[in-house]
């Protein structure tokens, strides 16, 4: 494969593979991470390929992450079952993005996340649930 340009991302924003995300240690709910990555012209994480995910976890490793759960924007609120991002993009479903038995809440966990145990998989968890948190920029 041919080199990929560096790319260049906004203000708050890290290059991480080809994609710009914030990293947010504040740990708060769902709807709260919302409001801080508005704040930041973004919107919660959103990952949408296999590739994305790896770059992240690689990055996420690196800096000595791996027990650490993000927030990404994903939910279910509106349609059981059918997770899509706040923009309405589908969350990618089934492998490698969810992790076993992952989604596994039913109505009680609506929200979707980057989750610690199982090399950061996609998870589904009580948007109530505190904890920090990914932004990807509009």
């Amino acid at each position: 494969g041919s080199p990929t340009p560096d790319i260049t991302c906004p203000d708050h924003y890290t290059a991480i593979g080809q994609d710009c995300f914030a990293f947010e240690f504040n740990p708060v709910t769902f709807n709260e991470a919302k409001v801080t990555c508005a704040s930041k012209n973004g919107q919660l994480g959103k990952i949408t390929n296999a590739e994305q995910l790896r770059s992240l976890y690689v990055y996420m490793n690196d800096l000595g992450f791996e027990d650490i759960s993000f927030w990404l924007g994903g939910s279910d609120n509106n349609d059981e079952g059918h997770f899509v991002y706040e923009d309405g993009t589908d969350v990618p479903q089934g492998t490698p993005f969810w992790g076993t038995q992952e989604p596994d809440g039913n109505q009680e966990e609506n929200c979707v996340a980057l989750i610690a145990e199982g090399f950061h998989f996609l998870g589904d968890v009580s948007c109530t649930s505190q904890m920090k948190f990914l932004c990807s920029p509009l």
